[in-house]
């Protein structure tokens, strides 16, 4: 059977006895699961790195989530997800009551120098009426791709919502000097306080790589606030990357609308539920959850895939 399951058999095997279907003999008797945790890694992954920002946050807000009393995994995988976002207090919901409001706040509004360059080079998609209401464009002309991966390369710009409108004309500048490409930004004042609030999509990490040596420079002075769950780009946590794999390149991505965040912290609540239930003191349960996460194929130092 092992053999059958190719060369992937011990990772695939040491997953099913971290979740429990599997077991393997102990000193006393049969463990699976966090009791299995020693058996399975004999070196564990080291807890995160913490000389970056966007680490600590990580870091962070595993540790929130493992305080929280909660065991349905969805739950506790949303309180991760919106970990870091910032209150819509009355003084924000006054400022920006409405597109209009929020337009103006931005400095996008009809008539300004940065909408004729956004209405120049992309078309408004028709909003999505939800809570987090989205400002998204697309190029107005496709330029063909050059080696185009099935995968999607996201930037995340950060700032504090009150550095946002200058980091907005930024990304819209180094954009527009550089190569067009589909990107959203806070269109209200909830997605405005999120830490992912600008965010820029890619098919190949040249051109994210191109996008970030334009952009860089013109981001100076402008305040963090900082995307857990992302790779850094800045030490500042005000610029970082991630990718959304293609439906097909890891076992278990089965959900195209799916985030690559969503997905993340969808499995380390998982795994930070299961490890509540050993019955010896096991592992710390951040620990376990990041090994865990190791075993589908995440690199848990800087949260992209590590198999592709």
């Amino acid at each position: 059977m092992a053999k059958a399951m190719g060369p992937e058999r011990n990772r695939t095997l040491a997953a099913l006895v971290l979740d429990g279907i599997l077991e393997l003999e102990g000193e006393h008797g049969f463990v699976s699961g966090a009791d299995a945790h020693s058996m399975v890694f004999r070196e564990s992954v080291s807890l995160l790195p913490v000389a970056s920002a966007t680490a600590r946050l990580s870091l962070a807000a595993m540790r929130y989530a493992d305080a929280l009393p909660i065991d349905d995994a969805r739950s506790l995988a949303e309180r991760m997800y919106l970990f870091h976002r910032l209150p819509a207090t009355i003084g924000w919901r006054q400022r920006l009551p409405d597109a209009r409001a929020t337009e103006l706040f931005l400095r996008i509004e009809r008539g300004t120098s940065m909408r004729q360059i956004l209405d120049r080079h992309w078309k408004q998609q028709a909003a999505v009426s939800t809570m987090d209401d989205w400002s998204a464009w697309s190029p107005r002309e496709r330029r063909p791709a050059r080696g185009g991966s099935p995968n999607t390369f996201k930037v995340f710009v950060s700032p504090d919502p009150e550095h946002a409108p200058d980091a907005i004309h930024a990304v819209v500048g180094a954009l527009a000097d550089n190569r067009p490409a589909p990107f959203k930004f806070g269109g209200g004042v909830y997605s405005l306080l999120r830490p992912d609030k600008i965010v820029v999509y890619f098919t190949t990490r040249s051109e994210l790589r191109d996008f970030v040596s334009a952009l860089l420079p013109r981001l100076d002075a402008l305040r963090a606030h900082g995307v857990p769950f992302s790779a850094d780009l800045t030490t500042d946590a005000l610029v970082s990357w991630g990718v959304d794999p293609a439906h097909t390149s890891l076992p278990w991505s089965r959900d195209l609308s799916e985030s690559w965040r969503v997905t993340v912290v969808s499995r380390l609540a998982r795994a930070l539920i299961g490890a509540r239930h050993a019955r010896t003191a096991g592992p710390d349960r951040i620990r376990f959850a990041l090994d865990r996460l190791s075993l589908d194929g995440i690199d848990v130092t800087t949260w992209t895939p590590s198999r592709q």
